[in-house]
């Protein structure tokens, strides 16, 4: 399985992961912001919708990516744009969309540098937004399967 990180890295670590590439140390795939409130603008919810589809589906055109998401092509386009702009997404040879990857893992740590009160709220409030939506597609999924028909909502009480 192909996994491609996520994350917010300092350049410290990025320039480390770098040097132990040059020795020859495998260090997986990584597309990486330099905050997180850069990650969370890059990556709205639409993005995520679109990186849902096309992970592990191979290349597909913009119509194809729209038709999977289910929205026109024009507003994707957008999107798409965005994401091939920041090293997301790629193009083939032939000019088809491929977000080459069978798993994406997200991983960032809010450190003192990111303590406002406000980028500490954001940061959660997005966390919190993507963790249900996430939560109800997997619920959804499992529900249009068959495998269960009463799937409990963990931000229920």
């Amino acid at each position: 399985m192909k996994i491609v990180t996520l994350g917010v890295d300092l350049e410290q670590t990025a320039a480390t992961r770098f040097a132990a590439a040059m020795k020859g140390e495998a260090q997986g795939s990584f597309i990486t912001f330099a905050s997180a409130a850069l990650l969370f603008q890059t990556l709205t919810e639409p993005r995520w919708q679109i990186l849902r589809a096309m992970t592990g589906a191979g290349p597909q055109s913009l119509q194809e990516v729209a038709q999977r998401v289910g929205r026109d092509a024009e507003t994707v386009q957008d999107d798409v744009r965005a994401l091939l702009d920041t090293g997301v997404l790629e193009r083939t040879a032939d000019d088809a969309l491929v977000f080459p990857y069978d798993a994406v893992h997200v991983d960032f740590t809010l450190t003192a540098t990111d303590n406002s009160p406000e980028a500490a709220s954001d940061a959660f409030q997005r966390m919190q937004k993507i963790s249900r939506e996430v939560g109800d597609r997997f619920k959804a999924d499992i529900r249009n399967m068959g495998f269960d028909n009463e799937v409990r909502d963990p931000w229920q009480q």
